[in-house]
């Protein structure tokens, strides 16, 4: 039977830190990847890092799609000293607060497997902002990164290199049920302004999470809430990382859902999978569960998506 997640903000939260650090469920070691390929977003540190170590291990090829070339090359540097075959790894730059560069990456890894498909997308990386900031093409970050980057990704792999049942893992958050909407244009100037847009940027990647397997049915999506991990989102200082230390799990404990999602059989496609209770389900009462608005906001992110796209062919253009 499946556990039933209270709409209810506070109770929703205080369920997630409550017997977290005892009861998160492991991924097995198999089945193993041999001949599989993913790709993670945000991989450099935190859950990322330890999501391609868990890939690895299970014997995949991992592309790394991060926006700092330094940062991927001391990642790789890491885990070939942790004993995995640098051959196993292929760096891809990829800033998604910036859809010229997602365009790029797109181009670029479309190209790498122009022979064979992506097997499994995982879509990780996220930012939550301490001070307001928008992205080249005038998003708020929160949303330009943690949602339309991944959109505009994912819509160019689908129309390359993504296999058609292509395992897809994006996560979310139990945060995102202190949000009704979320929108490129949310402006905020007090403190607590960069943990709301975050949390609309959770419920975003909810709803195309469940549009997308609406509209693809072949593909195998999976919503992932991770915990509540210590990682360098959020507030940071002597007292944050203590509080952290006693309060949320390690990355390490924070991957094992995603790469349940990336590996394990008989899974349901379309869930929403939990790091304590696997999967579960939601009340019609819970923000993510409002299929008109997902619609819409579907619809909008491909609107944003195919403007930065355009601009990315137009330049192309100009400079040939």
């Amino acid at each position: 039977m499946l556990t039933r997640l209270e709409a209810r903000p506070v109770k929703r939260i205080l369920g997630c830190f409550s017997g977290q650090k005892g009861s998160v469920q492991i991924c097995p070691d198999l089945p193993l990847l041999k001949n599989k390929t993913a790709l993670v977003t945000g991989p450099t540190s935190g859950i990322g890092r330890e999501t391609v170590a868990g890939l690895l291990a299970r014997g995949a090829h991992v592309l790394l799609a991060g926006r700092s070339c330094k940062k991927l090359r001391s990642l790789i540097d890491g885990l070939v000293e942790d004993g995995y075959d640098t051959r196993a790894l292929t760096p891809i730059i990829c800033d998604l607060a910036d859809l010229d560069s997602v365009a790029a990456a797109i181009q670029e890894v479309n190209k790498l497997l122009r022979m064979k498909s992506l097997d499994i997308l995982i879509e990780n990386a996220g930012v939550m902002p301490v001070k307001y900031s928008e992205t080249p093409q005038g998003h708020e970050i929160s949303f330009g990164t943690n949602v339309l980057g991944h959109f505009a990704l994912r819509a160019g792999l689908l129309r390359g290199c993504l296999s058609e049942k292509a395992r897809v893992i994006i996560l979310t958050g139990d945060i995102y049920v202190f949000s009704e909407n979320c929108s490129s244009d949310f402006r905020w100037r007090t403190p607590l302004g960069g943990i709301k847009a975050y949390n609309r940027s959770k419920l975003g990647n909810f709803w195309v999470a469940r549009e997308l397997q609406r509209r693809y049915p072949r593909l195998n999506v999976f919503i992932v809430h991770p915990g509540v991990v210590a990682t360098n989102l959020g507030a940071r200082g002597a007292v944050a990382r203590a509080v952290k230390r006693r309060l949320l799990i390690d990355p390490t404990a924070g991957a094992q859902t995603s790469l349940i999602c990336a590996t394990q059989p008989d899974l349901a496609y379309g869930s929403y999978y939990h790091n304590v209770y696997g999967e579960v389900e939601l009340t019609n009462a819970d923000p993510a569960m409002n299929d008109w608005e997902a619609r819409q906001f579907w619809n909008a992110c491909a609107r944003l998506s195919e403007r930065g796209e355009a601009a990315q062919i137009s330049t192309l253009r100009r400079a040939s």
